[in-house]
């Protein structure tokens, strides 16, 4: 049982829908289904509370995050983030949520930067004007096309 599942049987809630976006980046929403089959939901009612771990589950965008936050407010859509004992039903000010997305993003930044060093440095050496290679990440697979390095 996921933690939101948890938080869910303890409030007493019915658990209508997961909305999981494995593997996908968190820095946008374009890609992630989940996210937007999860809004349209949301629209359609299906559900009136939405249990996420963090605000860094939600996305990694500070921006998207906010933007998420104010559409599921505005439904109203009750939203539950227990790691950041953040819930718009009891939180006065979004603030605390506010500074969360802030350091996902920042947090996010931080791994694409290093990851982007780690594979620069193995790549070194190839005088290549450009060859293909995939490599995983976290479970992510991607094909990158390297021009120079």
């Amino acid at each position: 049982m996921t933690l939101a599942e948890n938080i869910a049987k303890e409030y007493g809630f019915t658990v209508v829908e997961r909305y999981i976006d494995n593997g996908i980046s968190g820095s946008g929403f374009k890609n992630r289904s989940e996210i937007q089959r999860m809004l349209v939901d949301a629209k359609r009612k299906k559900f009136d509370v939405v249990i996420a771990k963090s605000v860094s589950r939600l996305g990694r965008n500070t921006l998207n995050s906010m933007q998420l936050a104010d559409q599921l407010e505005r439904i109203p859509i009750r939203l539950i983030l227990p790691e950041d004992s953040y819930d718009t039903d009891t939180s006065k000010s979004r603030l605390m949520f506010n500074l969360k997305a802030i350091l996902a993003e920042d947090e996010n930044a931080k791994i694409v930067g290093t990851h982007q060093a780690w594979f620069t440095s193995k790549c070194k050496g190839r005088q290549s004007k450009g060859f293909r290679t995939t490599f995983r990440l976290y479970g992510k697979s991607s094909d990158e096309e390297i021009r120079s390095l």
